[in-house]
């Protein structure tokens, strides 16, 4: 507001407030410089800033993928030398706590579980080696059993046939070129060298991650600088051990249960070889969606093998399918709960990449590293939504 000031000479001035208007500097011969920019060229740098990080964050990404595939002969070893080490935490962890150190301890472990693998592979090796040796002659036996579904084909085929002559369709003789395949037994051993090698990789990477696993996060603590950074490493491995191994041993369980259920089932029903195909459900469970179906597919094959009667042969596949949908469905969200309850549409996303990416080892790895991901988006503020989206 004005006021009035006593200036030098005692007369009495009219103040009023200054404005002080901002104007644009400017060198010696009137160049202006450090002029203010519109608000439209502002958001148009913006934009652009924001398309060159997208861009740059999609190449990087893309480079990580060019990597994982090309690279597989080192990364796959060393994820599923992880994995193994994952397992087995909760058993050097109750080792470290009867006072055995953890070197001690993790040797311990990887020792029984490569004595329960030869086990189970000697209680099924032979049964499956003379499985697979005679399912040529199986598939001929299976052709006479489906009979009658044959002659509906061949009927619908000679249909089909004479709707291509009455619209005047002419086909060009063909070539049949047969091509003479290593037998199954021929291949495995022609890979075992290689799959030897491998194995011992990953058991020795396995156990240097279990015996120095806290070497290995105190050099992580110390290569950042923040307090905040390192409380954050900390807690992101803590909670990846501790979610990742629960979720292997209590899928382990769970498929335990599955293939005692699915043994005992196809031996009542008469299905040689029960042992077998209980074990084949174990294993084959670990791999999720494709592994049930390969399950019913192979029971299928040796009921329709062994019994004349059709009907009776679809028990077992049948009775396989609903102790699968029974422990897929009910009991495994009952055990796992809430904490590792994932988007069943990212499951089946993450299924198809890595099982592209990998094969087989991607689709076993499909659910860990999904749920790593998860763990690893809720613990940083600008990857929260994404970790949302993984969840269900």
């Amino acid at each position: 507001m004005p006021s009035l000031k006593n200036n030098s000479s005692g007369v009495f001035e009219l103040g009023l407030p200054s404005t002080k208007t901002v104007l644009p500097e400017a060198d010696q011969q009137g160049t202006v410089i450090n002029a203010p920019l519109p608000a439209a060229v502002h958001a148009a740098l913006g934009s652009a800033s924001n398309l060159r990080s997208f861009s740059l964050t999609g190449l990087f990404v893309l480079a990580i993928f060019y990597t994982l595939y090309f690279a597989a002969d080192f990364v796959l070893p060393v994820a599923l030398a992880l994995l193994m080490s994952l397992l087995l935490l909760p058993l050097v962890s109750l080792l470290s706590r009867m006072k055995i150190p953890e070197p001690i301890g993790s040797a311990i472990a990887i020792v029984i579980l490569m004595l329960v693998l030869v086990g189970i592979a000697s209680l099924i090796y032979q049964p499956a080696a003379s499985f697979m040796e005679d399912f040529p002659h199986h598939l001929r036996q299976i052709q006479e059993r489906l009979a009658f579904l044959s002659a509906s084909l061949k009927q619908a085929g000679h249909t089909s046939e004479q709707v291509e002559q009455l619209m005047g369709s002419s086909q060009a003789p063909t070539t049949v070129v047969t091509f003479k395949q290593q037998g199954l037994i021929q291949v495995f051993f022609s890979q075992t060298p290689v799959f030897s090698a491998k194995l011992i990789v990953v058991i020795i990477l396995a156990y240097f991650l279990l015996a120095h696993r806290e070497a290995f996060l105190l050099k992580a603590v110390k290569a950042v600088t923040t307090f905040q950074d390192k409380r954050r490493i900390v807690e992101i491995a803590k909670e990846i051990q501790t979610s990742i191994a629960r979720y292997l041993v209590s899928v382990t369980v769970l498929n335990l249960g599955l293939g005692l259920s699915v043994g005992i089932a196809v031996g009542l029903l008469g299905v040689s070889n029960a042992l077998m195909w209980g074990v084949a459900a174990f294993l084959l469970n670990y791999v999720p969606f494709i592994g049930a179906v390969c399950g019913i597919i192979l029971v299928a094959i040796a009921s329709l093998i062994q019994f004349q009667n059709i009907w009776y042969a679809c028990l077992a596949p049948l009775l396989y399918l609903v102790l699968n949908a029974l422990e897929s469905n009910f009991i495994t969200p009952q055990i796992l709960g809430k904490w590792m309850t994932l988007n069943p549409v990212a499951i089946f996303l993450s299924f198809l990449f890595w099982g592209w990416l990998w094969g087989v080892p991607g689709m076993l790895l499909a659910v860990p590293i999904l749920a790593t991901i998860k763990i690893f988006c809720d613990r940083v503020d600008s990857l929260t939504q994404l970790g949302e989206f993984l969840g269900d």
